[in-house]
């Protein structure tokens, strides 16, 4: 049974206004992580040091890893920190500018578009998995120039990773 039964399943009222009526409630506790629904918590959390090498730390622990596997994540954007994080980050800033993004836009508006329409002809939806999982990875190929033939690999590649990181950071009985 889920942790949170209450956010989860059939309900006469949405999800973001059961969440949104339970003011003094901030954090759910879910299978496999935590829902936080405050920006301030989101905020703390993400700003937080001790838990800024988590993905690493997980990764590190799991049997038979590959060492260099480990290296190379420590030096992925994501996963560094300090100066040489700053470096690129400062390196990719232009790149994502507001103007430069408006160039994309069109390209946004018709993924979006696409996804939106599918949900209208089903006529309901799980937003995280109608919309938001699927927008990104279209995007950001767009951004770095991936052939939109290649876009369905990449799409099943992002999704893979993220299945195996969501079952190596559940709990095991």
């Amino acid at each position: 049974a889920p942790l949170c039964p209450e956010l989860i399943g059939e309900a006469a009222v949405p999800f973001w206004d059961r969440i949104n009526g339970d003011c003094a409630r901030r954090v759910y506790q879910l299978e496999g992580g935590y829902l936080l629904t405050s920006f301030r918590d989101c905020r703390a959390v993400l700003m937080n040091p001790a838990l800024s090498k988590a993905n690493i730390n997980i990764l590190q622990q799991l049997p038979g890893i590959d060492p260099a596997f480990v290296a190379r994540r420590r030096h992925a954007l994501l996963d560094m920190e300090g100066a040489h994080h700053l470096r690129l980050r400062r390196l990719a800033a232009p790149a994502l500018s507001g103007s430069v993004s408006d160039h994309f836009r069109p390209h946004m508006r018709n993924i979006i578009n696409g996804l939106v329409d599918a949900v209208v002809a089903e006529g309901r939806c799980e937003a995280g998995s109608a919309l938001c999982r699927p927008y990104p990875i279209p995007v950001v190929c767009a951004v770095l120039g991936v052939p939109a033939d290649q876009v369905a690999m990449f799409t099943r590649c992002a999704e893979a990773w993220t299945r195996w990181l969501r079952r190596i950071q559940r709990p095991r009985p």
